[in-house]
């Protein structure tokens, strides 16, 4: 059998040669990368779920590696850990990233499909793309990481961006030159800002600054956030750039035009089927409009996205097969640097999971779609590993478009459901389960290509990092579900307010009203062609709504929820208590399918446009739609009781819901959809990557802005460290070699600076303050204790604004600090990081 050391480029000699043994698969390094990876996987979790993104954690692990068990060791008199018990932290801790953002793309659209996101699905499909990941990449190790290890610009050769700045940091902090404490300083101050802002409220949480030059709808607003701070620095000024320029079309062009030409259209413009434009807020036209438009931007990026890597997609399938061939035989003994999983793991595990993912989907659906719902997973799961682990190597695991396979696995499924006549709720659950499973493996089979790039350059043993991925992403996947879950029932409320029900308008036998009540009103409503004022009323326990004359105050309607009629409540048979009373459930997100043998009879109607597609709940007794459940994720009621709600836009997770509904009920608004795919079209036509900018037009402005700002401060502080890398770069003269290892030392300086540590560090600490304000809601006497608003209220809009401004612009003018290296400048390395110390192999990086 050919070994590792025969199939690798002669050149390569790992840090920690083969015939060198040091403590590597430990407990303590398994549960320090397991606990750090739930931390980052809590933080992924809250940023893909906000703005649709995340970015790699392998680098961040590394150095609060290196910098925790530095600490216990002078701490507690503990041995130093080794290099190889560092990767393992990384290796592990990686995967909660991974997993998270699978979980945050996918599994919320249950609840936009109108199902509940129940924590044993959540768990399951997790735990099944995260195995999947992991086992569809061992066999791919040798061509991938091995093969086709080499220098950049070499042909034939995969660089793993990522994976090779985590290894210098590795080999780095084994010399003394990574300090963790950059990471804890940026955590420290993104928590207190964040719990600052949406904690206590001492702080605003949003800037906003209307454009009356253009027209009322023309408004800019940013969020002074210091997580989306973070992710624009490490994401870099050009995709930065390119989203901020989708948010700009976005809201201060399209829904602008919008309003401009609604403002003089007497008549309802589709989707929306009762407001007229002039009569909207901005967030009414994004939700009716723009939305949709955004939407199939998104999508279809994500497709171009997938079609540019076709010739790709055939090569690395074709190497991994033949990997696979070639990993069978032959017999002798298998060196440490070769020593992999065995092939029967893939092929046993792989069975294993069709055996359980069929039995599972068993409980929805019958055997024969659940058989091909899992013949579906292993097929696009072992191909979409295969592209998401070779385009890990060339672009890096933050470029990867896991999002772009996500879409192409789900529109490609619900195609062949529909052609099959798989058209009811259940099937679009199975469609979702099926994508879910592949955006998982997908995700993680990325990261683990990438970790294994790290233990290729330092010396890992590939068996012992495939263990300790595969626990830390089954940890990650028992504990993310659970956390999503929580997460979102924080936010939850039940409202009773009649805009957010599906109503009825019946004339109205009521005495006119008071001149002065009548004075008071102000908000108008235009209904059968004549303009009314709109009054909130009680009828008891019950919220309607009168519309009165204006100018004789004569109550002529009024709108009320409606009443559903016995033979409608006996079609409904899911139940929810709320306040301990039992009622029945109304999700009007399901009754657009046919209903068949053994599906769940759902087919009241509820009067188009009168509320928000959601769930309501109905009294059993009287009928009455008393209830809207409005979800943290995806809803819509942004403040409750005069208190403000948290929401998450989950922009890919709303395209997950819109693919499915628009495929499997063909009823979709496809002028807006495809008036967004053009716009994806004309960006690559002009040679723009379609994905960023598509994501900016989707999420709320003010989510790109701080994003933006991250963006330009990393631009000029590698403007000004590229000046000091061309003197290295032209030192090395002509000589290829020389200047590839002068290019890619300066590319590391720059992934791996303070600058990039401190980042992370906002990421993570703002990150996972906005998840702890979050399960506040849990507590509410503890919330309303620390609730500042009445505090700073006083000072005025324009004083708390100007606040908000300046705090936000110290973590600016900080993070240039230390990105300039004027603070946490990296200490010296004990050994010259260009040469072999003495009689030690060579440490310097090949890739």
């Amino acid at each position: 059998m050919a070994t590792e050391n025969e199939t690798a480029p002669a050149s390569h000699q790992p840090y920690v040669p083969d015939n060198v043994t040091m403590p590597e698969f430990t407990w303590s390094a398994v549960l320090l990368g397991t606990s750090l990876g739930l931390i980052f996987a809590a933080s992924s979790l809250y940023l893909v779920l906000k703005v649709g993104m995340t970015v790699s954690a392998s680098i961040p692990v590394a150095v609060l590696a290196i910098t925790l068990f530095r600490a216990l060791s002078a701490a507690f008199g503990f041995r130093r850990a080794t290099i190889l018990e560092n990767n393992i932290v990384q290796t592990s801790g990686s995967a909660g990233e991974s997993i998270a953002f699978g979980v945050g793309v996918t599994m919320p659209a249950l609840l936009m499909l109108g199902f509940d996101m129940d924590l044993p699905r959540v768990m399951i499909v997790s735990i099944l793309g995260g195995i999947l990941g992991i086992l569809a990449m061992i066999p791919l190790r040798r061509a991938f990481i091995v093969k086709m290890h080499g220098r950049p610009g070499q042909a034939g050769t995969l660089l793993y961006p990522e994976g090779v700045a985590a290894a210098q940091v590795l080999i780095s902090g084994e010399k003394g030159g990574t300090t963790g404490a950059t990471v804890f300083v940026g955590f420290g101050l993104a928590f207190a800002h964040k719990f600052l802002t949406i904690g206590v409220n001492a702080l605003k949480e949003t800037v906003a600054a209307p454009i009356h030059v253009i027209n009322r709808a023309a408004v800019f607003s940013a969020d002074m956030a210091s997580e989306l701070l973070g992710v624009g620095y490490i994401i870099g000024m050009r995709t930065s750039a390119i989203m901020m320029g989708g948010a700009t079309l976005g809201y201060l062009v399209i829904i602008p035009t919008l309003f401009f030409v609604g403002e003089h259209a007497a008549v309802v413009i589709p989707p929306s089927s009762e407001k007229l434009i002039r009569d909207m807020s901005i967030g009414e036209i994004r939700n009716n409009y723009l939305l949709f438009i955004g939407a199939g931007c998104v999508a279809t990026a994500g497709l171009i996205s997938m079609a540019r890597t076709l010739p790709m997609i055939v090569r690395s399938a074709t190497s991994g097969i033949r990997s696979v061939r070639g990993g069978g035989g032959g017999g002798g003994v298998v060196n440490r640097l070769d020593n992999d999983m065995p092939m029967s793991v893939v092929v046993l595990g792989s069975l294993a999971l069709l055996v359980v993912l069929t039995a599972f989907l068993m409980t929805e659906v019958g055997i024969v779609s659940a058989v091909l719902g899992g013949l579906l997973v292993l097929l696009f799961g072992f191909l979409f590993v295969t592209v998401s682990s070779r385009l890990t190597g060339e672009i890096g695991s933050s470029s990867n478009p896991i999002s772009g396979m996500t879409t192409a696995t789900l529109m490609v499924t619900c195609l062949i459901f529909l052609g099959l006549s798989m058209v009811t709720p259940h099937d679009r659950v199975l469609a979702l389960s099926v994508a879910a499973v592949v955006c998982i493996a997908a995700s993680n089979g990325g990261t683990t290509a990438q970790s294994l790039k790290t233990g290729f350059l330092v010396g890992g043993t590939p068996k012992a990092m495939q263990w300790a991925i595969l626990f830390g992403a089954l940890v990650s996947a028992l504990v993310i579900g659970g956390t999503l879950l929580a997460f979102n029932a924080a936010g939850t409320v039940y409202s009773d307010e009649p805009e957010y029900l599906p109503l009825e308008v019946l004339p109205a036998n009521q005495p006119p009203t008071s001149k002065s009540d009548l004075d008071s009103l102000t908000k108008k409503e235009k209904y059968q062609g004549k303009d009314y004022l709109v009054m909130p009323k009680s009828q008891g326990n019950l919220k309607v709504i009168y519309l009165v004359e204006p100018k004789t105050g004569k109550i002529a309607w009024v709108k009320k929820p409606i009443v559903l009629t016995l033979e409608e409540r006996q079609r409904l048979v899911d139940k929810e208590t709320y306040q301990e009373r039992e009622y029945q459930i109304l999700d009007t997100r399901r009754e657009f399918f046919t209903v068949k043998k053994n599906d769940r009879p759902e087919l009241v109607k509820v009067p188009e446009g009168t509320a928000p597609e959601g769930r309501f709940l109905v009294d059993s007794a009287t009928g009455q739609v008393v209830f809207i459940k409005d979800p943290t994720i995806g809803g819509v009621i942004n403040e409750h009781n005069g208190t403000k709600t948290t929401r998450f836009p989950a922009p890919k997770t709303k395209i997950m819901q819109i693919i499915i509904d628009g495929v499997l009920t063909l009823k979709l608004n496809w002028s807006l959809v495809l008036i967004g795919a053009m716009i994806a079209v004309t960006l690559e036509l002009c040679g723009v990557s379609s994905l960023a900018f598509a994501v900016g037009l989707y999420v709320p402005i003010q989510y790109s802005v701080p994003i933006f700002v991250g963006g330009i401060l990393r631009w000029g502080i590698d403007a000004y460290q590229a000046r000091q890398s061309a003197a290295g770069i032209q030192a090395a003269g002509d000589d290829p070699e020389a200047r590839a290892r002068a290019e890619i030392e300066a590319i590391r300086k720059s992934e791996t600076s303070p600058g990039v540590l401190l980042a992370s560090g906002y990421i993570a600490g703002g990150s996972l303050a906005g998840v702890a304000v979050a399960f506040l809601e849990f507590m509410p006497s503890l919330k309303n204790a620390i609730n500042l608003e009445n505090v700073i209220e006083p000072l005025g809009e324009v004083a708390n604004e100007i606040i908000a401004v300046v705090m936000f612009a110290l973590l600016v003018i900080f993070a240039a600090i230390v990105g300039l290296g004027m603070l946490f400048k990296p200490p010296e390395e004990n050994g010259d990081a260009t040469a072999p110390p003495p009689g030690q192999p060579d440490t310097r990086i090949e890739a």
